[in-house]
């Protein structure tokens, strides 16, 4: 039962490798305990023979490994080369089919999946260069962010504008405006009550800025409600704003009141000519 057992499991580990000529070894001891009467002789030879067989196949991996490793870089030479001299993607695109082929022999783990289609391959790919794309928030030290900040102030002082205002005169608050215009009934989304004249001010909380459009969150002491900020309607106020304002910063705006198309409500701001 110990030999059977024994054998059981190096049949296991010698299917599970990639070497014929370990299965091959395999298969023929197995059989000739099958037709042998001295079975604890064979089991015996066939365990010395494997064993032996083993380290030689792991010193011959690690040759393999070696090989491998030479023949990656002298791939990745081979395209660089290339690359400098100039030579179209037509030339240079098998030698790096060759160059993935051979780093996914050497890890297999990292080999694309059979199941991946190239759509799902192609969609990962734009997402890692998407990422890599992405703005990098740099972490500034104390001394930096207040030179930052300090220049934020000149440059709202050369522009005739107050960074040190002591009031801010306004007509509602957060809650109010919720009140007024939260139920579909009273304003429907996506629409704007252009009759509506509504001025202001509180802390921002959040700013999500696309492009021509910025949507900040301004909360007072009633509650929050949404900074709709365009452009278009702001002009160069709008690029100032965005330069200027920082999240904790307290603001104050005029504006109508606009219900976006998912039932947000939103104070349109507009600017000080308008």
């Amino acid at each position: 039962m110990v030999v059977i057992s024994m054998m059981r499991s190096l049949r296991a580990f010698s299917f599970s490798s990639s070497y014929n000529g370990k299965q091959l070894n395999h298969v023929r001891a197995h059989a000739a305990l099958r037709n042998t009467n001295n079975n604890m002789f064979v089991a015996t030879s066939f365990i010395n023979n494997y064993f032996g067989t083993a380290t030689r196949l792991y010193s011959t991996t690690e040759r393999n490994v070696q090989e491998l490793e030479s023949a990656i870089k002298a791939k990745g030479d081979e395209i660089r080369a290339l690359k400098a001299s100039g030579a179209e993607k037509a030339v240079v695109a098998p030698l790096v089919e060759e160059l993935l082929k051979l780093k996914a022999e050497l890890n297999p783990e990292d080999a694309p999946s059979p199941n991946k289609t190239n759509k799902q391959q192609q969609q990962q790919n734009k997402q890692k260069q998407k990422q890599k794309k992405m703005p990098q928030k740099i972490e500034l030290s104390e001394s930096e962010l207040r030179q930052t900040r300090l220049g934020k102030i000149d440059s709202m002082i050369e522009k005739g504008v107050e960074p040190y205002a002591y009031s801010y005169d306004r007509n509602t608050n957060a809650a109010e405006l919720q009140i007024a215009y939260g139920d579909e009934s009273k304003l429907e989304s996506g629409t704007e009550d252009e009759s509506a004249d509504v001025s202001i001010a509180g802390r921002v909380m959040a700013k999500r800025e696309f492009g021509k459009l910025a949507f900040y969150t301004l909360q007072d002491e009633s509650g929050r409600v949404q900074l709709y900020l365009d452009k278009k309607r702001l002009g160069d106020s709008f690029k100032d704003l965005k330069a200027w304002a920082d999240l904790g910063d307290y603001i104050g705006v005029r504006g109508t009141i606009r219900k976006t198309d998912k039932g947000e409500v939103s104070v349109y701001a507009k600017g000080k000519n308008k």
